[in-house]
């Protein structure tokens, strides 16, 4: 009787705090779109959202924090100006921090060094990057000890994600937005005389949003192999496919083919069962996005076919001509190949390297990437034992191949939400209590 009480009491609470944000992401959704329309929403929102976060708990000023992460381009007074996101990151640290209290001295050496060592190689004018860098670093540790629900921010994120590709798709009513969007929205040549938009949503790439769509669906994917599917799921889920295929982006194909053969072969693992309702779902998935989004897919089967008997570098869209040149760079020069070239430097040419681990040996060299890297393992210690979280991970390595993130701050939201994953599972587990009565043992 005590256990149902209190298993109903949970579900109540649950259902409470579910409603209460939905009722601030709403509001603060809200003055973002007003935000489009008048400037001055722009400072009433940085006050509403101050106040929220400093009244609220640290597991909702995560959770809205999250939720407001695809926003982080609009949140500023001017195309050039600093976002206001940023301002955010450090009221969560400062939350978060105060919340946990202990931090291993190990970890703040190592952090220590990897800004030193930044300042030294990337000079004064990347101290804001360097800054910033390690207020993820620190903030993604310390919220491995937190005890943020993981199902709750997966649903925060892909929220946020949805609304604001929402906002971007009607950017022609919001003129104060539309003036972050207009300048870098991709096309895709048809013909002499035709044009298809690229959707990239409040991103400035395509390919960015469509790494983030690609990381949301992983994360879903993640939950419904931890659990039973719930209709949310499935909303976010198709919504999500919609706006990536939307983005035409061949590095979302990239992605999503091998995150579909790897749900079909852990979903296996759980039995043979659930194994094929795993895959009658992802033909349904298939069967709904060629019905609704049919002109998308014919999109991409143009692009695809396009490079049909094309060099490697027509294939890459130039991608390996550029990773060539980076790798030159790198391998000419031992300053560069051992230290780095500092944060945020490009090649002569002035291409970026749409590659991560590229970009990471040419900004940091060696040294700095290695010292990148511990960091990084040590803040996200313990994920591996959720063996599902392989699957956001492995689409991850594989994506980083063709994008550049090494100072992209949507990286450290992957990071959280894995880690999120990670400990929700490990709290269920810790609070599994068999107690006896009479010959059977009931888990709760």
């Amino acid at each position: 009787m005590f256990i149902r009480e209190d298993k109903k009491t949970k579900i109540q609470t649950e259902q409470q705090k579910v409603q209460k944000g939905i009722l601030i992401c709403g509001l603060l959704f809200a003055l973002i779109v007003c935000r489009g329309i008048n400037q001055v929403f722009v400072y009433i929102f940085a006050v509403v959202a101050t106040l929220i976060f400093l009244l609220i708990n640290v597991e909702e000023c995560v959770l809205y924090f999250v939720f407001l992460a695809p926003f982080s381009i609009v949140l500023k007074t001017n195309i050039d100006g600093m976002t206001f996101y940023n301002i955010l990151l450090l009221l969560v640290l400062l939350r978060v921090l105060v919340s946990v209290g202990n931090i291993e001295k190990g970890f703040m050496m190592l952090l220590l060094c990897f800004l030193t060592y930044c300042f030294v190689f990337s000079g004064a004018s990347q101290i804001t990057t360097t800054i910033t860098i390690g207020a993820w670093l620190l903030l993604v540790y310390c919220i491995k000890k937190t005890k943020i629900n993981g199902e709750l921010m997966i649903w925060s994120y892909c929220s946020g994600l949805c609304l604001s590709c929402l906002v971007a798709k009607f950017r022609d009513s919001l003129p104060l937005i539309k003036q972050f969007l207009s300048i870098d929205i991709g096309q895709l040549k048809l013909s002499e005389s035709s044009y298809a938009e690229r959707f990239s949503g409040l991103q400035p790439n395509p390919n960015y949003l469509s790494l983030d769509i690609t990381m949301a669906i992983c994360c879903i994917i993640v939950l419904i192999l931890l659990r039973k599917a719930k209709a949310t799921d499935w909303v976010l889920l198709i919504s999500l496919f919609v706006f990536g295929l939307m983005t035409i982006s061949q590095s979302f194909i990239v992605g999503i083919i091998p995150l579909m053969i790897l749900w079909i072969l852990f979903s296996s693992k759980q039995g043979i069962g659930r194994s094929i309702k795993i895959s009658i779902a992802v033909l349904c998935i298939l069967a709904f996005l060629y019905l609704f989004a049919r002109d998308y897919i014919s999109l991409f089967l143009f692009r695809f076919e396009q490079k049909q008997g094309k060099s490697l570098a027509r294939v890459t869209t130039g991608r390996s001509d550029i990773w060539i040149e980076y790798v030159q760079a790198i391998v000419s020069s031992p300053k560069i190949l051992f230290v780095g070239n500092g944060l945020n430097t490009l090649v002569e040419s002035g291409n970026g390297a749409h590659n991560t681990y590229l970009e990471l040996i040419f900004s940091l060299g060696i040294c700095g990437s290695l010292l990148y890297l511990i960091l990084i393992l040590f803040a996200l210690k313990g994920i591996y034992r959720v063996s599902m979280l392989k699957i956001p991970i492995i689409v991850l390595l594989i994506r980083l191949f063709a994008i550049t993130m090494t100072t992209w701050d949507n990286i450290w939201i992957y990071f959280i939400m894995f880690i999120c994953i990670s400990n929700s599972e490990e709290n269920k587990t810790s609070q599994s209590v068999y107690i006896s009565s009479g010959n059977r043992y009931i888990k709760y």
